[in-house]
């Protein structure tokens, strides 16, 4: 039975180049980081993940109700330096949260080009 991480995982993988380009997420116990670049409003976007996967989450649990808090928090990212400050952030969350060891461990961990868990 997929697990909830894999519910949201999943919703946010799956619309890398359709609604955005992904280059990384993290989705921990109970909240996600994601760097993506929109080609779609971000209401729009976050729409999409919250909907489709609290549907996904709500089927495998058996239950209905709400799953994700109404809000979010974004912010833009304003050049090289930022963006790879946050991508190191992303990347070690996994292990400062110590649920994992290493980056590869972390099954609900991408990071466009370097981290892809799926093809591992």
């Amino acid at each position: 039975m997929p697990s909830q991480k894999d519910c949201v995982f999943n919703a946010i993988r799956f619309l890398d180049s359709k609604k955005y380009e992904l280059f990384a997420v993290v989705v921990l116990n109970d909240h996600v980081h994601m760097i993506i670049n929109p080609m779609d409003a971000l209401p729009k976007i976050m729409h999409s993940i919250k909907s489709f996967s609290a549907h996904q989450i709500n089927k495998i649990s058996d239950r209905k109700g709400k799953v994700w808090q109404d809000e979010n928090y974004d912010r833009v990212i304003r050049d090289e330096g930022e963006f790879l400050e946050k991508l190191g952030y992303i990347a070690n969350n996994p292990m400062k949260a110590n649920l994992s060891r290493e980056h590869g461990d972390y099954k609900w961990l991408y990071i466009q080009g370097w981290i892809d868990t799926d093809n591992m």
